[in-house]
């Protein structure tokens, strides 16, 4: 038998191991956390967020299906209006229910593959899109450094992180001004 064979062999049998060993420790949590929860009558969810330090943050800004079916349903019905004419969301969202095709518990694993895609490439051509010119683009770079330094001051609000960011220009033609952004005086730290 090789060498490499037997360290796979070994690892292997270490991870398994190491689950075993950790499936009987997450159970010893789960018991300490419901009694911990009887005896301080506190709720287990609570008592579980103390004890794990687990961060429970969730990006939200993924590509759900509610949404692909929502902007699929908005690409049909407000295809032939003209701008300032299309249907409210609260419309589309009453055409989506009364639709059954797109019902999303009996719509297909593929169905629903094909919607989402369709929103992400969406997404990308909306966020990827080509300017007309020089300062449409420079338009949209002072758009999203606003966004940017409104995340930055928000986080610093949320967590008490700081940060700096510099935005300058990528060439001669650009006519974006060179521009930096801080949370909390970041600038003067020393």
């Amino acid at each position: 038998m090789g060498t490499c064979n037997l360290l796979r062999k070994n690892t292997k049998a270490h991870l398994d191991l190491a689950q075993e060993a950790v499936s009987a420790y997450l159970e010893e949590q789960k018991k300490f956390i419901d009694n911990m929860s009887q005896r301080y009558l506190v709720n287990k969810e609570h008592v579980r967020k103390m004890v794990t330090h687990a961060s429970t943050y969730a990006p939200t800004r993924g590509p759900s299906l509610s949404n692909a079916i929502l902007h699929h349903k908005l690409k049909e019905l407000n295809e032939d209006r003209i701008a300032g004419n299309h249907l409210k969301l609260k419309d589309i969202q009453e055409e989506v229910d009364k639709d059954t095709d797109l019902d999303a518990s009996s719509m297909s694993k593929q169905r629903q593959k094909e919607l989402i895609d369709e929103l992400i490439d969406y997404c990308m051509l909306k966020s990827q899109g080509s300017r007309s010119n020089n300062h449409a683009a420079a338009l949209d770079a002072h758009q999203n450094i606003k966004a940017i330094t409104l995340e930055m001051r928000n986080l610093f609000l949320c967590t008490g992180v700081c940060s700096f960011a510099f935005f300058s220009r990528s060439h001669a033609e650009d006519t974006t001004t060179m521009f930096t952004a801080t949370s909390n005086d970041t600038v003067r730290f020393r």
